[in-house]
């Protein structure tokens, strides 16, 4: 249910508070049918088509912008506003999938971080390890401080 006492204030229809709320998603194409209901903002109406359609692989937050900045200046009609609403439906769908999409990315990035500088330490320990066996035994002998032979003058 549309709150009418928000975007009708003093008996003038709050046409940029309409079209900001289309844009980010609080007005559904339902609300703007039921503000279309409203015989003052019928009369706010100005502007016939005016709709500049591009293809939705076009569809964007500079073209959402664009056609709010139209809607709000130049034609603010039921039509329009509609297509705003479905801009804009579009619009935040795509950007919630790019982010989930970077979300995925990030943590595959770090994984793969995780996993070479694990490998890394692994290498170094090892070879540490072997280096100090090879070091720590001669033909088969273990070498410890006692074997060493000191001569005596």
């Amino acid at each position: 249910m549309v709150d009418f006492n928000r975007y009708i204030v003093d008996g003038f229809v709050k046409r940029g508070r309409i079209v900001e709320d289309i844009q980010r998603g609080l007005l559904s194409k339902n609300d703007i049918n039921e503000l279309d209901n409203n015989p003052l903002v019928k009369e706010a109406y100005f502007g016939e088509g005016g709709l500049n359609k591009r293809v939705k692989e076009e569809w964007s937050e500079i073209y959402l912008e664009e056609l709010a900045l139209n809607a709000v200046s130049e034609t603010f009609n039921l039509e329009y506003l509609l297509f705003l609403s479905e801009v804009s439906e579009y619009v935040q769908k795509d950007n919630e999938k790019k982010e989930h999409n970077r979300k995925i990315f990030k943590t595959a990035v770090s994984g793969i971080i995780c996993l070479i500088i694990m490998g890394f330490i692994i290498v170094v320990f090892t070879s540490k390890s072997k280096k100090d066996s090879a070091t720590s035994s001669t033909n088969g002998i273990p070498f410890t401080k006692k074997s060493i032979c000191v001569e005596e003058k």
